[in-house]
């Protein structure tokens, strides 16, 4: 597995003023890229985007996206610009309406960087908190809906409004939401209405006492943690990959009822 970054920046759009930091004509997104090592199987690989919670990218999320690009899939993580704890510029919710193209223009840069090693035709989303209602309109609001995305994961993400797009109207994506239902910062009831709002393919994983951010850790030493990387590779793995078993594996992998409880609508 291998680690490395990209210095991206988008000159065709800024940033307004937030707070005491000034607006800026450029976006910088610098990205982070996993991938699986030289010579590893399967090239080209799956993408995946990945889309941070507010406050960090930094390395709260390695041992998720790690674990992703041992298992053969490119994971490429940007922080947003004005919303990591290196950079916060005020409220981040004013930019909220930005994050999706932030996204769509790092789909444009991997595949432009990183040539054959990603499979333009295999690509998903996936996010935590914020990053969960930017990966859900990227995936099913017609604000910002990019088709390229074949699949998303939402972890303890929500519905939330983008300008005056519409979610569902006539876009179907598969998704997963991942939610635990002791989360304080986003309710279960968000979690539970975005299952309840998103067209099948759908499917609702519930962290039984899961909180809003352990879960999401990737550390293979929690039972929430490892059920939710496996869950979450299971789903990829059907939808990007066409593994015939995936979603026998991700109903397997997801049968404690002491940790979490699987719902689906295929």
């Amino acid at each position: 597995m291998e680690v490395r970054t990209h210095p991206f920046v988008d000159h065709r759009r800024g940033m307004d003023a937030s707070g005491s930091a000034p607006a800026s004509p450029t976006r910088a997104l610098p990205t982070k890229i996993f991938a699986p090592a030289e010579g590893q199987p399967g090239r080209p690989y799956p993408l995946v985007v990945f889309a941070h919670g507010s406050g960090g990218l930094g390395t709260r999320y390695d041992q998720l996206l790690r674990t992703w690009a041992s298992a053969g899939y490119v994971a490429a993580a940007p922080a947003l610009p004005g919303s990591t704890d290196e950079e916060q510029r005020g409220d981040w919710t004013a930019d909220l309406p930005n994050f999706p193209a932030d996204v769509r223009f790092v789909v444009d840069e991997v595949l432009r960087v990183e040539g054959g090693n990603v499979d333009p035709g295999r690509i998903g989303v996936g996010g935590h908190s914020m990053g969960g209602m930017i990966t859900l309109a990227v995936a099913g609001n017609t604000c910002c809906h990019d088709p390229r995305m074949k699949a998303a994961v939402v972890l303890a993400g929500r519905e939330t409004p983008f300008g005056s797009g519409q979610f569902w109207a006539r876009i179907r994506t598969p998704v997963l939401l991942v939610h635990g239902d002791a989360d304080t910062n986003v309710p279960y009831a968000d979690g539970r209405r975005a299952y309840a709002n998103t067209p099948p393919p759908r499917f609702l994983l519930t962290i039984l006492g899961g909180d809003h951010g352990a879960p999401y850790s990737g550390d293979p030493s929690d039972p929430q943690s490892r059920m939710v990387t496996d869950a979450t590779l299971d789903f990829f793995d059907h939808y990007l990959k066409g593994v015939t078993d995936a979603l026998a594996d991700l109903r397997a992998h997801t049968a404690d009822p002491r940790v979490a409880k699987l719902e689906e609508e295929l």
